[in-house]
């Protein structure tokens, strides 16, 4: 759809189309779920891929009780069946998260209390993890180690030849599920520690070494957290949503700290581009922020309060706000929408909104008369917009 075309949108839009949105580790696909279906697009340019509504009950490969130990004993016939009503444990299971593995056809699949593996190729469930009346809020996959978050712990599991308990972390309570994991030679998992605000991260080889560093960030509790596509750099937000720090992973020092408002705000996505040097940062105030990240030769060009110099000045006057940002609310807007950012490449951003169920691409573009003006600035631009559909597809065009 050409992007100069007006946004139109239904008279009313009060619920999530979509539970929740998530991009693979490199940003080239994402996933939208529903309560009973999952959909898997490419993101840019955007195109449905995969897309799979659960009719009827399925029999997994492998299906377990996990102990309360959180060791695994084997079930025999449990069905998998997310259904919001009544699932195959009585819980009330709709699908409430999915993350690719990859590029590949390996997804999980997080209901209440459920965790399954499913392989897309083949339409089926591999493993299913049956944590009774524990809750669980969020799942990934390495190509060779599942990693399961519950609200206070985070656990992983070999996968081959049968999941077994590598290991176990206590961690602060995570309601919401946060949790980022960067894919390599190691796999570099962040989550919650133990103390508010703090952070944990492990770093897991294939052969199952595990070396772990705790990064002292915030104060308040954790929001949201993201790893960089190199595996240098953790971004962190609190509850408050004012502050973002960076890290270096390696080192555990604080690279940049940067100012998203002076009010607060829930921070509902956040995503660095694939060369490390920029992070998106989308709220619940339907603004978009990009900050330059690095040393301080790299971020030139972020803004800073005029009487920033003044160091007798409170904190807030020292503070670096993003080089761009744009407020992306439509006309139309009934509810607070979330929306999720990612990148394509390294000047195209793509957001994708819960309520709406639309897909956007901005593009960061230098606007100066000529090539020699140095007061020129960035800004964002739409690129183009799509609808999608609530089980799978692009309507409208």
């Amino acid at each position: 759809m050409n992007a100069s075309n007006a946004l139109q949108l239904p008279e009313r839009l009060t619920e999530k189309q979509f539970h929740d949105i998530q991009f693979n580790s490199n940003q080239s696909y994402f996933i939208t779920v529903t309560n009973t279906s999952f959909q898997v697009y490419k993101s840019d340019p955007l195109e449905l891929r995969s897309k799979y509504t659960f009719h009827q009950p399925l029999i997994p490969l492998h299906a377990f009780n996990v102990e309360q130990d959180f060791s695994l004993s084997r079930q025999s016939q449990k069905s998998c069946f997310p259904d919001p009503i009544a699932g195959g444990n009585g819980h009330g299971n709709g699908i409430a998260k999915a993350r690719m593995l990859s590029n590949s056809n390996y997804l999980t699949l997080v209901t209440p209390h459920e965790c399954i593996v499913w392989d897309d190729y083949r339409s089926r469930p591999i493993f299913l993890f049956d944590f009774g009346d524990v809750s669980v809020v969020n799942a990934t996959l390495t190509k060779h180690y599942i990693i399961i978050a519950l609200e206070r712990q985070l656990l992983i599991y070999t996968m081959l030849p049968t999941p077994t308990l590598v290991v176990k972390y206590e961690t602060f309570l995570n309601e919401s599920g946060v949790m980022d994991i960067r894919l390599g030679d190691s796999a570099i998992i962040a989550f919650p520690a133990r103390s508010k605000g703090q952070i944990q991260v492990v770093t897991l080889t294939e052969d199952g070494t595990l070396s772990t560093q705790l990064l002292k960030s915030h104060k308040s509790s954790l929001r949201t957290i993201a790893i960089s596509p190199s595996g240098r750099y953790l971004a962190s937000a609190s509850e408050l949503g004012t502050i973002i720090r960076v890290h270096d992973i390696k080192t555990s020092s604080l690279v940049n700290e940067f100012r998203r408002g002076a009010d607060p705000a829930v921070i509902t996505s956040m995503k660095f581009s694939p060369n490390d040097t920029k992070l998106a940062v989308v709220s619940d105030k339907a603004t978009l922020h990009i900050f330059k990240v690095g040393d301080s030769g790299e971020t030139k060009g972020n803004k800073h309060h005029k009487l920033h110099n003044l160091s007798f000045l409170p904190h807030y006057f020292q503070s670096t706000w993003s080089f761009v940002s744009k407020n992306l609310s439509h006309d139309n807007d009934l509810v607070t929408d979330t929306a999720v950012v990612g990148w394509s490449d390294s000047e195209t951003i793509v957001v994708i909104w819960e309520v709406k169920a639309i897909w956007e691409k901005w593009h960061l573009q230098w606007i100066s008369k000529d090539d020699t003006d140095s007061k020129g600035k960035w800004v964002l631009l739409k690129g183009g917009w799509k609808t999608l559909a609530k089980e799978g597809g692009v309507v409208g065009v």
